[in-house]
């Protein structure tokens, strides 16, 4: 399965350049024909990513493969709501033992009910604080024993974003996003290693964003926090590369996880009531009825998450455009993708400060 996930992810990268390649060269010989073939061989690559709501490799992988989370122990970190519960349902409909940790103990709970309803071999509740130590140890303790054979997977699913323009941001929010999204990930990974290298294969999937991979004016500190979990670990992947662990990154753009009761964790310019990290935060964005538009559905960007960790890609982009575009531009021509954000950037600070929409095509 791995031979073929990488065969599909080289052919998509070289894909494109290739193509141009060739299209070039053809126009340059003057060979008609072969440069009419290679555009539209680059029309139908256009075309394909027109439709997109991922990178092309993933979504030609397709749907996980018939038992490949049947059985096996997997630690989802964030699954209290949003993101993490669809994550949840989707592995227990494949048959996964679930291991739930968030820090509301009665909402996984919740959360477990479900699943076990969806099909889960089994669905166990460990409750911990990303910000404490001692919690993060336990839990890895916790978890570790409900695996006595290993984890076969640890989905790192916790987090929260940001709406406030980087001058008036203040630090304490930084830093509080920084733990969050980034140091306390880190500090439970290294913490549940050692039930990782138990298993014969193991995998970390780690939820990161497409603004670790781009700027992301609006949200500069989440995306410093991003770019350095990204960073953590893809030097961790190659640090593990030769033992059974290895990891795969996932950045999805925009998703729709803001729903009544379970509002989106949002940090604003200063700390405080609505704003402060953690899943109880109250995302000022959904609090004002803030439509945005170009949000990717909860249940497929769930679905794709899953399908990256059981094809074992070591980066996935999920996103509806025009955000998706611009992974695809800053991948090939990083150039030209600075230069739109660049122009765009004052647009989003401003949707920021007004809690509008900061991914809406228009000015």
């Amino acid at each position: 399965m791995l031979l073929r996930t990488r065969l599909v992810c080289a052919a998509h990268e070289l894909g494109l350049p290739l193509l141009l390649l060739w299209c070039l060269s053809a126009a340059a010989l003057g060979s008609s024909w072969e440069a009419r073939l290679a555009l539209g061989a680059l029309a139908l690559q256009a075309c394909r990513l027109a439709l997109a709501d991922a990178d092309l490799s993933l979504l030609a992988l397709g749907a996980p493969p018939r038992g490949a989370f049947t059985g096996k122990a997997v630690w989802l970190v964030g699954a209290s709501q949003g993101l993490g519960e669809a994550v949840a349902t989707h592995l227990a409909q494949h048959g996964a033992t679930l291991i739930l940790s968030a820090r509301r103990a009665d909402a996984l709970q919740r959360v477990a009910k479900l699943c076990m309803a969806q099909g889960a071999s089994a669905a166990h509740v460990v409750p911990l604080d990303l910000r404490e130590e001692a919690s993060v140890i336990a839990a890895a303790r916790q978890a570790a024993a409900l695996a006595p054979s290993g984890l076969s997977y640890l989905f790192l699913l916790a987090g929260g974003t940001q709406r406030s323009a980087a001058e008036e941001t203040s630090g304490e929010v930084e830093a509080d996003m920084f733990a969050l999204n980034c140091l306390s990930l880190m500090a439970l990974t290294k913490a549940a290693l050692p039930a990782l290298q138990a298993a014969t294969r193991s995998r970390i999937v780690v939820l990161s964003s497409a603004a670790g991979k781009l700027a992301s004016p609006g949200q500069a500190g989440y995306a410093g926090s991003k770019h350095a979990l990204n960073g953590f670990f893809g030097s961790l992947r190659a640090e593990l590369a030769s033992t059974s662990v290895r990891v795969t990154l996932v950045c999805p753009g925009p998703v729709a996880t803001g729903a009544p009761g379970q509002p989106r964790v949002t940090f604003g310019a200063t700390l405080g009531a609505s704003t402060l990290g953690g899943s109880d935060a109250v995302s000022a964005a959904g609090a004002a009825g803030t439509k945005e538009t170009a949000r990717l559905p909860v249940s497929r960007a769930a679905a794709l998450t899953v399908a990256a960790a059981a094809h074992g890609v070591r980066e996935a982009w999920l996103a509806k455009h025009p955000v998706l575009l611009l992974l695809f531009l800053t991948q090939y021509a990083p150039l030209l993708g600075a230069a739109i954000v660049d122009k765009v950037g004052p647009k989003r600070v401003r949707a920021a400060r007004q809690g509008g929409d900061m991914y809406a095509l228009a000015k």
